[in-house]
């Protein structure tokens, strides 16, 4: 089928169009996958559709790749209305086309960009759903395609070619996952090497690791402030960022948050057993202000020093604020405003 030289020549040649179609040091194109032909140019998708997508037996093999990735993930079928899936359905026959060049060229990178190209571009398209489980989808693509390699190509030699394409690009998309652009407030500062690495595992629900992110930063010698102010408020900083920008999803920002309260609550046995000073503080965070986190780890440092905290939580009404001043004679007291990163002392 591709042995004849002419057909190899008109594979170097869509290698070369599509290898000047991409820049892989520019953000993908916001197209829908679908309309690719908006990114690829015509002649190189229509050699695409002349090549492979009129093929029957091409189609009933995605039609078959199709029905077993939603028969063994069934959150597909609530995340993808028939809009999707028809596109999906499409974007299995791309898939094809950009394996099936790689393999016969012999170019695994080739393969590799393009899911690297595509997952970014599943991502800023399907804002509804996270980077891991866009992640998760494709990946999930990658290794039923890999099954289905000895109905894809009939040389032994093709078929190991495509499952080791395959399985580059699946390492590729996990490394992509964590190739998502940060402030230059996240990247400034001591400890980025585990403060991205905390915010990695966020991003990812990978909770364990988290957890032993924290926990190996404190047996190296990190202290409890370069913790909680180098690693943990700026890695929530940038969860908070991600999701103002619609990079991340609400849920996911949640779990950021609560995975992260019960970190610090893992330190409470340590921060309680300091030797006290006759010294108190009362935190809080005043009026319609939710963001509670901010508040709770200035207590907790303060409480680390020796001081006596007094934590009021979130949405603290003013006059109940005044009230508690009254009743407990902190020597200082720290609220924080519904105002972004205003913190103010309270006399």
């Amino acid at each position: 089928m591709y042995s004849s030289l002419t057909r190899k020549v008109q594979l170097l040649k869509r290698s070369n169009a599509l290898k000047k179609t991409f820049s892989y040091d520019k953000p993908p194109i916001p197209c829908y996958a679908s309309g690719i032909s908006r990114t690829f140019g015509m002649e190189v998708l229509h050699e695409f559709i002349t090549t492979g997508h009129r093929s029957k037996t091409y189609q009933s093999r995605a039609k078959k790749i199709f029905d077993q990735q939603f028969e063994q993930d069934p959150r597909l079928e609530r995340e993808m209305d028939d809009r999707r899936k028809r596109l999906m359905f499409q974007d299995i026959l791309y898939n094809f086309d950009f394996l099936s060049t790689a393999v016969q060229i012999g170019d695994e990178k080739l393969f590799t960009n393009y899911a690297v190209w595509l997952y970014e571009l599943l991502c800023n398209l399907m804002k509804d759903l996270d980077r891991d489980r866009v992640k998760d989808q494709m990946v999930h693509h990658y290794e039923i395609l890999k099954t289905f390699s000895d109905n894809l190509f009939e040389e032994e030699t093709m078929i190991a070619s495509a499952k080791t394409i395959l399985d580059a690009a699946i390492d590729a998309t996990e490394e992509a996952m964590d190739n998502y652009q940060v402030s230059e407030a996240f990247l400034e500062g001591r400890h980025l090497p585990i403060r991205r690495a905390y915010l990695n595992a966020l991003l990812r629900s990978e909770t364990q690791k988290a957890i032993q992110i924290i926990e190996g930063a404190r047996k190296d010698g990190l202290s409890l402030e370069e913790i909680y102010e180098d690693v943990i408020r700026l890695s929530m900083q940038e969860v908070g960022e991600l999701w103002y920008q619609n990079k991340i999803t609400v849920d996911k920002e949640h779990y950021a948050t609560s995975t992260t309260q019960m970190i610090l609550a893992r330190f409470y046995p340590y921060i309680f057993n300091q030797k006290p000073i006759d010294k108190k503080i009362l935190t809080c965070c005043i009026g319609s202000e939710l963001h509670e986190m901010g508040g709770r780890m200035v207590a907790d440092l303060f409480e680390y020093r020796g001081w006596e905290s007094v934590y009021l939580g979130a949405a603290v009404p003013i006059p109940s604020l005044v009230s508690a001043v009254a009743e407990h004679q902190p020597i200082w007291s720290h609220s924080r405003s519904p105002c972004p990163n205003t913190f103010r002392p309270v006399i």
